[in-house]
């Protein structure tokens, strides 16, 4: 039996169909079709796709503005994924806001696919780094690091969201509060810091950031202006897989009517002032998050009006009693499961593990299908097009599974039954079968 399982186990490993490994080589296009295969909430439930179809640029300096800059790729005309030069690391100080144009994706990463180290700080006397304001919208902004700092209640926002626009992505951010990258002890900091992510629009999903030592996290609301080409009567925003850690509040907050917020599987620990909350008739459905105390025993996990299922409370942390005629989302999501201590734990290690930046991986040699694993796909692949690349590299690296360490463990040649299994496979797609 042991032996069967094996086979039937070999099999699938090379002729299924592997997952999607966060690495691309010097393929972006297919990486970017991959990323949009992982959008969710609102913003997939709108039909975002970001800067797909647009040509490919590449950030080459740490410039506020001009050739080769952040700032000319993200205000251009037309669909663009921009992503960063290899060896490109550093702080990008951002002098006046960024107005992102449409259809963009900004992504912090390599132009071999290893997460570019680019630190994204807001003057202090501006509205916000990123701006995506009216019309503006189909943007996808990923996998950075990130502050907003300044004094008294005058800092900026990281990233403002408002108007009738299109939808919006933000995801894998870290954001570390406080004077510095490093918050002093036994509290968020000695400036005061605003919004990481503001919403006053439909469409938007916020996932994997990293928050901490912050004061206010997210506030989301419509925005009412008056004027039916620039303001929005709702603001629909989903939160996942988001960890929130040492903040005051606002993790979220809802605001007025027209405000909603579909929060699931994030961890907001330690927080100060209360976790999320929905007021004056903004609507929060809260499943499947953990709580955990801060300092301040007595605040509300979850107030106001709310409801949901499946949270987590641990410590002394509690949440107001749910509301009636809370909203339910318009679209389909899965929720990792919290009923069990060894479920919610899993829950804190994958967030441990995956909110925030991300280094991610370059691509092996012999990777012909970008899926970050050298196996009998890649042989198919060769089969099909030999001028993808070396077969002697396919050879070489079969096994190997894109790492971050600058040095890779020996892997076996391909064995026999593994060149009869790829034939197999390849015997098998040529029949239809």
């Amino acid at each position: 039996m042991k032996t069967t399982r094996f086979a039937i186990l070999s099999f699938m490993l090379v002729c299924g169909t592997a997952a999607y490994a966060d690495t691309f080589g010097s393929d972006p296009i297919l990486a970017h079709d991959a990323l949009l295969g992982e959008a969710t909430g609102y913003f997939a439930h709108a039909g975002g796709t970001g800067g797909q179809g647009g040509e490919v640029v590449y950030v080459t300096n740490l410039n506020d503005s001009g050739p080769g800059s952040l700032r000319e790729a993200a205000e251009s005309i037309g669909p663009k994924i921009i992503l960063f030069e290899n060896g490109l690391s550093g702080t990008i100080n951002v002098n006046s806001s960024m107005d992102v144009e449409l259809d963009k994706t900004i992504w912090g990463r390599h132009r071999d696919g290893t997460g570019a180290n680019i630190f994204i700080s807001p003057a202090s006397d501006i509205s916000a780094a990123f701006r995506i304001n009216g019309d503006s919208g189909n943007i996808i902004i990923s996998n950075f690091f990130g502050d907003a700092v300044g004094p008294d209640d005058s800092a900026p926002d990281w990233i403002t969201i408002r108007g009738p626009g299109g939808p919006v992505w933000v995801s894998h951010i870290t954001f570390d509060g406080g004077c510095g990258p490093i918050a002093p002890p036994g509290g968020f900091g000695c400036n005061d810091m605003d919004g990481v992510v503001d919403v006053k629009r439909v469409g938007v999903t916020i996932d994997h950031l990293l928050v901490k030592n912050w004061d206010n996290v997210s506030l989301i609301r419509p925005f009412l202006t008056g004027d039916p080409e620039t303001e929005s009567l709702i603001a629909q925003v989903t939160l996942h897989h988001n960890l929130y850690r040492n903040n005051n509040g606002r993790q979220p907050s809802v605001s007025a009517p027209g405000g909603f917020a579909h929060a699931y599987n994030n961890w907001v620990d330690a927080f100060r002032g209360h976790g999320m909350q929905g007021k004056d008739g903004g609507q929060v459905r809260a499943e499947n998050n953990i709580f955990s105390s801060g300092p301040d025993e007595d605040e509300d996990a979850i107030r106001g009006d709310w409801a949901g299922s499946g949270n987590v409370f641990l410590g002394l942390v509690e949440a107001t009693p749910q509301q009636p005629g809370i909203f339910t989302p318009p679209y389909a999501y899965a929720l990792d499961p919290t009923g069990t201590q060894e479920e919610w734990e899993a829950l804190q290690d994958y967030l441990e593990a995956n909110a925030g930046w991300q280094p991610f991986a370059a691509i092996p040699d012999g990777d012909f299908d970008f899926n970050g694993e050298v196996n009998g796909l890649d042989f198919l692949e060769w089969q099909r097009d030999p001028s993808i690349g070396s077969l002697a590299d396919w050879k070489t690296n079969y096994g190997m599974i894109a790492t971050l360490s600058a040095t890779s463990a020996a892997v076996p040649e391909p064995t026999t039954s593994a060149l009869a299994l790829a034939a197999l496979c390849l015997a098998m797609s040529r029949q239809g079968m």
